[in-house]
């Protein structure tokens, strides 16, 4: 009985997203913001004290959405960043890692309001010059203009050197 449900639940959700028509929106996104990292790291038995690190980045976003209330879609994102990260060595000595780059692919979900407004959850994955990831993310666009919006993000990447994200921008929808 709960296969039936399942995939009966399964079936009217694809017939009514299928019965919506997804209007394509596609989008660009100029954005800037802080990464903040924290760094748990492990050298043999001993715990590495975190001296903290952050850096400021500045890159763009190109996505493609669903024009319904329900929003799906997929997105890529590009940055260049110039922050480092230092690690406090059991010998004294000071580790630092620099970042400098992400590459990203997402994709997202979310509620579009009668008046353009989107709140959003999105996940994918990250690449920068110190490695690859699992990265989540939630954000709001509020409606600027016809095809204007203004966007906030929040980000986090697990792993070693854990990233937090917060950028800003600006949607141009077309």
């Amino acid at each position: 009985m709960r296969a039936f449900k399942t995939t009966l639940l399964a079936t009217a959700l694809v017939g009514a997203l299928a019965a919506t028509p997804a209007k394509a929106e596609f989008y660009v996104n100029p954005f800037a913001g802080m990464l903040v990292t924290d760094t748990t790291a492990d050298i043999g038995t001993q715990r590495v004290p975190d001296l903290g690190g952050d850096a400021v980045l500045a890159g763009v976003r190109a996505g493609w959405n669903s024009n319904n209330a329900f929003l799906y879609g997929v997105e890529l994102e590009a940055f260049a960043a110039d922050g480092r990260s230092r690690l406090m060595l059991n010998n004294g000595l000071t580790y630092t890692q620099n970042y400098d780059y992400g590459v990203g692919a997402y994709g997202r979900v979310g509620w579009r309001t009668p008046g353009n407004a989107i709140a959003f959850a999105r996940v994918g994955v990250l690449n920068t010059n110190v490695d690859t990831r699992v990265d989540f993310g939630v954000g709001a666009e509020i409606p600027m203009a016809t095809n204007v919006r203004f966007r906030i993000d929040l980000g986090y990447a697990p792993g070693d050197i854990e990233f937090y994200r917060l950028t800003a921008g600006v949607v141009f929808a077309f």
